[in-house]
């Protein structure tokens, strides 16, 4: 059967019959030089149960461990191989740690889709191989790297680049006029297994996010509710807020946690951050802070770094770039931003740490 083995490098492996030979397991485990998480994975997947575990990223709350269902993983795994146009004998690429939702799912779409899975060392900086890859997920930090230091040779050999894990500012493929590929950015969390809309940014950048497999939308006030059947989810309230086009597209607007009430204006952090991203390329988030005329107020969160923007540079830009009320009423300067285990930023950590 299909979904009894798995091509690693070249390498097609019967997961199934490895996952029953005890000797045979510690010796690939043993020999395996890669992430440790991806043998685990094997362990788990072939085992005799119905389920196997997850964790979230923690980029919105602390990591979470999250059953998921082998038969609504494969069919998630088999809605994006259909999207995406993928075959058997494809090459995709993982970059993304075993041990979390994304790198789960690239190898669940490796065994339903029988590709060819390229593993490389889950890192911020990523190096693509010298090959042709069909499809390859990074987060926007990772992708970032990738622009800045790999060749275009290398990024340019794959066709479909998935970017999640956190928003991806606009300013971050702006440049990239002659990719031959597509790239898209992802939607979706650890309970709907990974992604469950895509958002085209290249060659054509829209608007909406575009729902994948059997999944629509709908509103609870400014929150999106999720309905995926072919996943099991019915009415999964979700604290993303979001415009709706039809049941099938959104625009994604931020978290609902993250939103600033000042003076009865609603502001959304993740919006200001888009526009700052094309002019400040250090660490930053804007975040909300108590003040007893507005009730809230935005704050600018800035980490000291050698190649900062000056603070009198950076009030001249949010003048000329931000809307009258987006404009953050302070910065606050910090060692450090705090990071997930992911790499992404941990606000409210930093919040936490800084006593912001």
């Amino acid at each position: 059967m299909k979904h009894d083995f798995i091509t690693l490098n070249g390498q097609k492996i019967n997961g199934k019959a490895l996952a029953a030979d005890p000797k045979a397991l510690r010796v690939f485990k043993r020999k395996w030089m890669g992430d440790p998480a991806i043998p685990e994975f094997i362990e788990k997947w072939w085992n005799k149960k119905n389920t196997i575990a997850a964790y979230s990223s923690g980029s919105t709350d602390i990591p979470k461990r999250i059953t998921l269902g082998k038969e609504y993983a494969l069919k998630s795994a088999r809605a994006t191989l259909d999207i995406l146009g993928l075959q058997p004998g494809d090459t995709a690429l993982l970059s993304m740690p075993a041990h979390y939702i994304a790198g789960r799912m690239m190898i669940t779409r490796a065994i339903e889709g029988q590709l060819n899975l390229i593993t490389i060392g889950p890192t911020s900086t990523p190096q693509i191989p010298e090959l042709p890859i069909d499809v390859a997920a990074f987060t926007p930090h990772q992708f970032q790297s990738i622009l800045e230091k790999e060749s275009k040779d290398r990024y340019f050999n794959i066709k479909n680049i998935l970017l999640g894990g956190s928003p991806v500012p606009d300013d971050l493929i702006e440049h990239i006029t002659d990719f031959p590929g597509h790239i898209y950015e992802t939607y979706g969390m650890t309970e709907t297994y990974s992604h469950i809309a895509l958002r085209q940014l290249h060659p054509v950048r829209q608007k909406y996010f575009e729902a994948v497999g059997s999944t629509s939308f709908s509103l609870d006030g400014e929150k999106l509710i999720i309905h995926a059947p072919h996943l099991g989810i019915k009415n999964l309230h979700t604290n993303d807020t979001g415009e709706l086009d039809g049941t099938t597209r959104f625009r994604w607007l931020g978290r609902a946690d993250h939103v600033i009430n000042s003076g009865g204006i609603k502001l959304h952090p993740e919006t200001i951050e888009n526009k700052l991203h094309q002019f400040v390329k250090t660490p930053f988030f804007v975040t909300g802070k108590p003040d007893p005329t507005y009730g809230e107020v935005a704050v600018l969160v800035m980490e000291q770094h050698p190649d900062t923007v000056p603070e009198n540079q950076l009030v001249e830009i949010m003048d000329n770039i931000l809307d009258k009320y987006e404009k953050p009423k302070s910065i606050k300067w910090v060692d450090r931003i705090v990071l997930t285990p992911t790499g992404k930023t941990n606000r409210r950590a930093t919040i936490k740490k800084h006593d912001i």
